[in-house]
């Protein structure tokens, strides 16, 4: 590729204030995240793990990254993350948060090899938003990882409906919703939005059953 000095000086600059907006970004998502992790912990869950979810592996290891067969994508690991809080919490359910940070929902990696930015969606028609899982199980040892793949597989995932589900003649109750992050715009509409919606599922999630 040919470009002229002013005309990559130029791009740069754009590369160092898009940078400056994604630490911005990430700044608002742990303010976030750490204000639902509040809800959840003092509820009686424990966080339990995080990872991308949009790469196989953090950029970190014995070789370097910028060799021939590895990716210029690896190097994006906040552009979709997920977390994940579990145990019982103060109402004796047992119970299973999920969020999934994605900063493009524009996002497609269906085509074979290095996911190619070009062919994603209209920026402008695309969204930066959480997708927030909240799971109860009438079980003491769940399969969360099957009952996901079982809500998956169903339309409408993330409508914000309570559904339950069957998998192995245990059931599961799931309540799934996203929100635009432009719409968290200071303290008090996270507040709203994210964790009032939490502390009332918290102070609700009981089993089916009533025990």
């Amino acid at each position: 590729m040919t470009i002229n000095p002013n005309q990559l000086a130029a791009a740069l600059a754009e590369v160092r204030k898009a940078y400056r907006l994604l630490q911005a970004y990430h700044r608002r998502l742990c303010d976030t995240l750490a204000a639902m992790n509040d809800v959840l912990v003092n509820g009686g869950l424990k966080f339990t793990c995080w990872a991308p979810v949009n790469v196989d592996r953090l950029p970190r290891g014995d070789r370097p990254f910028f060799v021939a067969d590895r990716w210029a994508w690896d190097l994006t690991p906040g552009y979709w993350t997920f977390s994940e809080w579990k145990g019982e919490n103060k109402n004796g359910s047992v119970a299973y948060v999920r969020v999934e940070a994605i900063a493009d929902t524009g996002y497609d990696d269906s085509s074979d090899g290095e996911p190619n930015p070009a062919n994603f969606g209209d920026v402008e028609r695309s969204e930066t938003e959480l997708r927030i899982e909240l799971w109860l199980a009438q079980t003491s040892a769940p399969n969360w990882e099957a009952a996901r793949q079982g809500a998956t597989s169903s339309s409408g995932m993330y409508d914000g409906q309570l559904r339950a589900i069957e998998i192995d003649r245990v059931e599961y109750t799931r309540q799934c919703f996203h929100i635009a992050i432009a719409e968290l715009v200071d303290k008090a509409a996270v507040q709203a939005r994210v964790v009032e919606p939490l502390e009332r599922w918290m102070r609700n999630a009981k089993p089916r059953n009533g025990t």
